[in-house]
């Protein structure tokens, strides 16, 4: 069907002048060739997963909202659709608010342009329900479903079509809402004896966290009927909102089975998490007649984990029908990294990507370094460190991600584009994976995870590292060098690796890096 049928035919942005095969391939089984409700597609970087999913909505000719997990991603997505009608929505915290600043504080404090045509996320939700196609993260979806079963639909126009980009990001979204916090405050709210427990016990024994949320509770009822007998519109009362946030999430402690972990930060904030997520997928689901799961690193073991065990779906891979010998991946044997990992070690693995980059002055590359404590041994130890751009957290990225953009030979060295970025031509013509990404198992869930799921902590790491390699080759022409130093890598190799990984996905162990190709012209 999708070989007669052109971009064009379904009104797409002008600049998408016609289908790829790989995409023609996936509408034509997305179309016709699918007999479940969900949809899990795994395809390589580069296809156009955002315009094969919207060329799908189109042709099947439903509402559909689209879902990103990241706020540059929803840039991207919304550059490129908004020209057509895709409206995007997001939490309130992120409008400007003529009154409070932003419009979450407004609606903390009634304020009066809220719900009016005035109000900054007012006028966007609005948009939003009136499109055919909306974008929005995965977190604001979530909550406002929780909310509200027919959210961001009007009309009784029903949403007909649900696509979760980065499905390999799932694990994370589900955590996150399905998790239990209590700031320190409000534990020391209540005498840690007055439970029956001790502090010791209540770190570690569900049973004292349930005593502390069965009396954080008693008195969290206590404070709502104090202000329902003296304030006949308490609802809006911010004592009683708060009273009645506490009881919500001690009735989920004292519902906590065997499936959920704690644990402490370094503020004493606690946060209880569930160590396995596919009863949460229904929630993501939310009624939506249609999934579709999509991600260049998405794999049946991930399915398997994040979806319920009595729900049917449909999975495909697709390898790359560009030329692999583009963007090869190779593995330098160097050292085996962990936490037990000895400053030599990493000045050996500094020092093969310091040869590395001595043959590839000529252009841009990206460092991996999977968290901000190797970025600083990268920056200690190299001798390229004078021409590192690199941020210590979250809030740089943005303006150091400008910076390499517009450099002529900058070198990015981050833990923070593994995924949902890209680089394509000059932008970054090779990249430097310097720790295999095995998940943080200082994270207890993570731990748990690691423990009790046999595989888990391997297709973690592949999924990782499948997202990083795609980062430097977004289309057909492009070319970009990988190489990762870890020895740890090699567990990738072989059958019993090869299982985590998409079809195709080649790693070439060598001595050292071979010759650099031609640069690319910007």
């Amino acid at each position: 069907m999708f070989d007669v049928i052109s971009p064009t035919d379904l009104n797409l942005p002008a600049k998408f002048d016609r289908f790829r095969q790989t995409q023609r391939d996936a509408l034509d089984w997305l179309y016709s060739g699918c007999v479940h409700d969900v949809q899990a597609a795994c395809l390589p970087t580069g296809s156009g997963k955002t315009m094969l999913a919207v060329a799908l909505a189109k042709t099947l000719g439903v509402k559909c909202v689209y879902l990103v997990a990241t706020k540059a991603l929803q840039q991207q997505v919304l550059r490129d659709f908004d020209s057509i009608g895709m409206r995007d929505i997001r939490g309130r915290a992120n409008y400007t608010c003529q009154q409070y600043g932003d419009c979450d504080k407004g609606a903390d404090e009634d304020c009066k342009y809220a719900k009016s045509v005035q109000c900054p996320y007012a006028l966007a939700l609005s948009n939003a329900n009136n499109s055919d196609l909306i974008l929005t993260n995965y977190s604001y979806w979530l909550a406002a479903r929780r909310a509200s079963r027919d959210a961001l639909e009007s009309n009784g126009e029903k949403i007909g079509l649900l696509v979760c980009d980065e499905a390999h990001a799932l694990e994370s979204q589900l955590t996150g809402f399905a998790q239990v916090s209590f700031s320190a405050w409000e534990l020391d709210q209540t005498r840690w004896s007055e439970s029956g427990m001790m502090e010791a016990d209540l770190k570690t024994e569900a049973e004292g966290w349930r005593a502390w949320a069965k009396l954080r509770s008693a008195k969290a009822h206590a404070t709502m009927r104090r202000v329902e007998e003296r304030n006949s519109n308490y609802r809006h009362d911010k004592t009683w909102i708060d009273a009645n946030y506490l009881s919500e999430r001690c009735g989920r402690i004292l519902k906590m089975t065997a499936n959920w972990v704690w644990q402490f930060d370094s503020k004493g904030n606690v946060s209880f998490q569930p160590i396995r997520l596919s009863q949460y997928s229904k929630a993501l689901f939310s009624g939506v007649p249609r999934v579709l799961l999509m991600s260049a690193s998405l794999n049946e073991f991930t399915c398997r984990l994040l979806l319920p065990q009595d729900l049917s779906y449909d999975y495909r891979a697709w390898s790359t029908s560009w030329p692999t010998g583009n963007a090869p991946i190779y593995h330098i044997p160097t050292r085996k990294l962990s936490w037990k990992s000895t400053e030599e070690d990493y000045q050996v693995i500094i020092a093969a990507a310091d040869s590395i980059i001595d043959a590839r002055q000529d252009r841009k590359g990206i460092i991996h370094t999977v968290s901000y404590a190797r970025s600083q041994r990268a920056l200690q130890y190299s001798r390229h460190a004078g021409r590192f751009i690199w941020n210590g957290g979250s809030r740089e990225l943005e303006s150091k991600l400008v910076s390499f953009r517009q450099s002529v030979s900058g070198i990015l060295v981050t833990p923070s584009v593994s995924a949902g970025f890209d680089f394509p031509g000059a932008q970054a013509e090779y990249q430097i994976i310097l720790k295999f990404p095995f998940p943080n198992e200082k994270d207890r869930v993570v731990k748990e995870r690691c423990t009790q799921i046999p595989g888990y902590r391997l297709n973690a790491a592949a999924q990782e590292v499948v997202q990083m390699c795609g980062r430097i080759r977004r289309y057909e022409a492009d070319r970009g060098e990988t190489f990762i130093l870890d020895n740890a890598v090699a567990q990738l190799k072989g059958p019993a690796g090869a299982q985590y990984c998409p079809k195709g996905f080649r790693i070439f162990t060598v001595n050292e890096a071979p010759a650099p190709p031609p640069k690319l012209s910007a």
